[in-house]
């Protein structure tokens, strides 16, 4: 007596009984076998328990680089955008803004979970000036802080230095605003474009690679398993 469904085919034990700790379930979904482990041989349950260990460990591969696939198509598409929109910065239109407020902002360059000296954490400090303002177009009146596409304005390794830079930008003063056509809501201070905007489309590809190449160990492995069963019947 023979059984078959997605998961295993051709299971027949040595009672003739058609059954497996993973049966047959509708459309291919994995069900507990109704049969008691004492039906079964040991050496029989142990091989099933290691198959369902595999089963679940390719399950939840392929979850985790279908997600890692997906979100690299997501970042990949917006990364194309950026650096498209990085390219028509540079011819955006121009207008007359001016500065509403400027403060010293400061970022500790240090990753994550890693422990510093404070001798080390100020070597370590960056400062920049962070400049919101406003402008009009067309009648329309907007705020904004973005310096530049993708990046801050330049930091610098001491306060003093920072403050020196701000000072172009205290508050009243008049600064010209590039802002987008279509979208006249964002704007930036700096047209130009830096090595930033590559960013999301080369994360986002690291991510679609990750998650294919994944996929694909996960069918090898499945691949492997169900050869191996064959051999074994």
């Amino acid at each position: 007596m023979s059984c078959t469904c997605a998961v295993h085919e051709a299971i027949e034990t040595a009672r003739g009984t058609c059954c497996s700790r993973w049966g047959c379930g509708a459309k291919g979904v994995a069900q507990r076998c109704l049969l008691p482990d004492s039906a079964l041989g040991s050496s029989f349950v142990a091989g099933w328990d290691l198959e369902t260990k595999i089963l679940e460990a390719v399950l939840m591969i392929r979850a985790v680089m279908g997600f890692l696939a997906v979100a690299g198509l997501a970042l990949g598409g917006f990364g194309g955008y950026f650096i498209y929109l990085g390219g028509e910065v540079g011819s955006w239109p121009v207008t007359e803004g001016e500065v509403v407020t400027t403060r010293i902002r400061t970022e500790l360059e240090v990753s994550g979970g890693t422990t510093v000296t404070k001798a080390a954490r100020d070597r370590l400090r960056q400062h920049y000036p962070s400049i919101t303002y406003r402008w009009t177009v067309d009648g329309e009146s907007y705020t904004g802080s973005r310096y530049r596409l993708g990046a801050t304005h330049e930091k610098f390794d001491t306060r003093a230095e920072a403050q020196a830079a701000a000072r172009r930008f205290t508050p009243g003063t008049k600064v010209p605003v590039y802002y987008d056509p279509n979208s006249p809501s964002q704007a930036v201070l700096d047209p130009s474009a830096t090595f930033v905007i590559y960013v999301p489309l080369l994360i986002g590809l690291l991510f679609l690679v990750t998650g294919a190449l994944g996929l694909r160990y996960a069918e090898a492995i499945e691949q492997a398993s169900a050869e191996k069963e064959l051999a074994s019947e």
